[in-house]
């Protein structure tokens, strides 16, 4: 989609969802030399969303958490990463006409690689 990410999710083997880092975050560390930490002391488990979840809900909790960009994941239970969704994916997808605008993020969400 061309957007450039600053958060992304921290999985483990299985592709569950253990906690975030952001780009801020991991400059902060490396200036402060503690970039060699290991990652998982410094992550954060942040709210993520489900892809199922619909594109009003989904901006919703990013104005709440005050992010632009969030981990979705397959449902709550699993957490299994299915990708990443930026608030511009969103934004675009409700500017476009109201027919055509997919109703949840699983249409706009970023591909977990």
């Amino acid at each position: 989609s061309g957007v450039s990410y600053s958060a992304f999710p921290v999985v483990d083997e299985a592709n569950l969802l253990r906690g975030v880092m952001t780009e801020a975050r991991l400059r902060r560390l490396d200036a402060d030399g503690r970039g060699a930490d290991p990652l998982g002391d410094h992550m954060r488990l942040r709210e993520y969303v489900r892809e199922s979840q619909t594109l009003r809900e989904v901006l919703a909790a990013m104005q709440r958490l005050g992010v632009r960009q969030l981990c979705v994941v397959d449902d709550a239970a699993s957490k299994h990463v299915v990708g990443i969704v930026a608030m511009s994916d969103i934004v675009g997808a409700l500017l476009r006409s109201d027919e055509r605008a997919p109703a949840s993020v699983a249409s706009v969400r970023g591909e977990a690689r």
